[in-house]
């Protein structure tokens, strides 16, 4: 694996001008992670960041150092009117970037009139079509499954997401009356699978009989009213709430209160929150697919159940809660948190 900073070196008296392009800026593993690169690059380099729909979330635009120029091209999404094309052109060519990094594969196809500079590109998800990516010179995946499920000869190099561990405040109280389980991600559940989780509380509670137990899911997305008729449906809003987005400083502040996170996502490159879960020393159980079983070291660092099995995931939540307070866990969260301290750090990145 190889430092994705390492690819933005020039002398000390000499910096680099750096422009990052992505489609919009919501609250999102990719988006978190290009919003802390920036941060950090702009220590040292000349960095903007052009979002180029008119979608974008204000608190995320809070987080940017005033370091970093922030350029809106204000197209609405899919619009094929070329005057956005221009404008965005006109506005990279007054740059005059050395490095334009993408995080969006199809980008590259509306760079026409850029001066030479390199094209980079982030791949923060599996599926990617392969039509566009010999057009870039350099290409970064987000973890060895991101990288291994693009077939072909190409220059890609494995750059795993960082995380600003230092922020996160660390769980110390492993006692509970109330086995809280926190899920974040965005709701899409056909990717995401938090319908799978729903299905688990509801076997926990009415077949398991396991009912001191809550489930708050982070988030907003286009599936909230299917994941709530689903959590009616099922009797379970004694036991879940969607509690819609949080502020990420939030976020890292409370993760400490919670008994385990579960992410079970039914395709993730990587899984960002899995590796705050384990800078917050808390058990994080995962669905068995690659970037997920990455980040928990293939299961030495955190558990993981059959993906999509809701049955097999309710199991495991409750072996974790009979077992909390073995000395056998929490040497393991101690592992784990050192493990991405080693792994995934955001100055590592």
């Amino acid at each position: 694996m190889v430092c994705l900073k390492s690819y933005y070196q020039k002398n000390d008296t000499n910096k680099m001008k750096i422009t990052h392009l992505i489609f919009s800026l919501e609250v999102g593993g990719a988006e978190n992670l290009l919003t802390d690169i920036a941060n950090l690059q702009s220590i040292n380099h000349k960095v903007s960041i052009i979002i180029v729909n008119n979608i974008y979330s204000t608190s995320l635009i809070k987080r940017i150092s005033k370091n970093v120029e922030i350029i809106t091209i204000n197209r609405p999404e899919q619009s094929i009117n070329p005057y956005y094309v221009l404008k965005l052109n006109v506005t990279i060519n007054k740059i005059n970037p050395d490095v334009i990094h993408c995080h969006h594969h199809n980008l590259i196809n509306l760079l026409f009139f850029r001066k030479k500079c390199k094209v980079y590109l982030t791949l923060h998800r599996n599926g990617i079509p392969l039509d566009n990516l010999r057009k870039y010179n350099k290409i970064f995946a987000i973890s060895e499954d991101v990288k291994s499920n693009i077939r072909g000869s190409y220059n890609i190099i494995s750059c795993p997401n960082g995380v600003l561990y230092d922020n996160i405040d660390i769980k110390v109280d492993y006692n509970f009356d109330t086995f809280k389980i926190i899920q974040i991600g965005r709701l899409q559940s056909k990717i995401k699978g938090q319908d799978i989780l729903i299905n688990a509380i509801h076997h926990l509670v009415y077949h398991l009989k396991f009912d001191n137990i809550s489930l708050d899911i982070v988030g907003q997305g286009p599936d909230m009213k299917l994941l709530q008729k689903l959590i009616d449906d099922l009797s379970l809003n004694n036991y879940i709430k969607l509690v819609g987005n949080w502020d990420r400083n939030f976020i890292y502040q409370n993760l400490k209160n919670y008994s385990l996170l579960v992410q079970p996502s039914r395709d993730e490159g990587f899984g960002l929150t899995i590796a705050e879960g384990m800078f917050a020393k808390i058990p994080v159980l995962v669905s068995d697919i690659g970037g997920p079983m990455e980040v928990i070291g293939q299961g030495n660092f955190g558990f993981h159940f059959e993906n999509t099995n809701f049955v097999d995931c309710a199991n495991k939540i409750f072996n974790i809660k009979n077992t909390y307070l073995d000395l056998e866990n929490t040497q393991k969260l101690s592992d784990a948190y050192n493990f991405a301290l080693e792994k995934f750090s955001i100055q590592k990145t």
